[in-house]
């Protein structure tokens, strides 16, 4: 689903039958996001009739309401939304738990944003603006343990079980743990209380001992072989 023009703003949907707590989630992100979107809520997309957006050139981003729903309701809501959110508008789910295992069916039905129980309404003013620019809203761990998940059945062979790891320090092994999570150079310095600078040192240590070209194969080398 690709957003269509919001140079006007958006309309900003909670579909939920908490309608208390969507109110004055609402009434929060309305004080700290300022601009021209609209905020409101609706109990279910059955009350999204075409009315709602027609000859409205706004895109309408749907957030939807995970809590308490198993992965077989969550799985029906999505397939009902992918078929009654029209293209141009976007889906997004929040109260989501992490231990679904849902992000990647979630991105096949056209979720484009993933807000997670412990999400404060800072993060979802900054989904909000992801979304808007075409982008996924999804944490960088995540992001990356489905990339290295795709990844790893293409390269059964290119490192040998644990090639290479007696020449690393336990620095380098430290670090090399690190990207697997899916961190950045800065978070992984602050971990690790050391410079950016350093960090990228080690890095380059790190690429030369296990021969590869960047972090995602080193990911991928650590994963098979730490």
């Amino acid at each position: 689903m690709n957003p269509k023009q919001h140079c006007n703003g958006a309309h900003i949907c909670l579909v939920g039958k908490n309608r208390f707590q969507n109110e004055m989630f609402i009434t929060t992100l309305k004080h700290m996001h300022q601009c021209q979107n609209t905020f409101f809520t609706i109990a279910s997309l059955s009350d999204a009739t075409e009315g709602l957006w027609r000859n409205d050139n706004r895109t309408f981003i749907f957030y939807l309401d995970c809590f308490g729903l198993d992965c077989r309701k969550l799985d029906a809501l999505m397939a009902f939304a992918c078929q009654k959110v029209q293209t141009g508008n976007l889906m997004a789910l929040f109260n989501f738990t992490g231990d679904t295992g849902l992000e990647k069916k979630a991105l096949r039905y056209g979720v484009r944003g993933f807000f997670y129980l412990d999400d404060t309404p800072a993060d979802f003013c900054r989904g909000i603006r992801v979304m808007l620019n075409g982008e996924i809203w999804l944490s960088r761990k995540k992001m990356s343990e489905m990339i290295l998940a795709e990844l790893k059945p293409l390269l059964p062979d290119r490192y040998p079980a644990k090639a290479g790891t007696e020449h690393l320090t336990a620095r380098e092994k430290e670090v090399l743990t690190h990207l697997t999570k899916g961190a950045s150079n800065e978070t992984i310095a602050s971990e690790l209380h050391i410079s950016v600078h350093t960090l990228r040192t080690h890095l380059y240590h790190i690429y030369r001992k296990i021969k590869v070209h960047n972090r995602i194969q080193a990911s991928l080398w650590a994963e098979n072989n730490l």
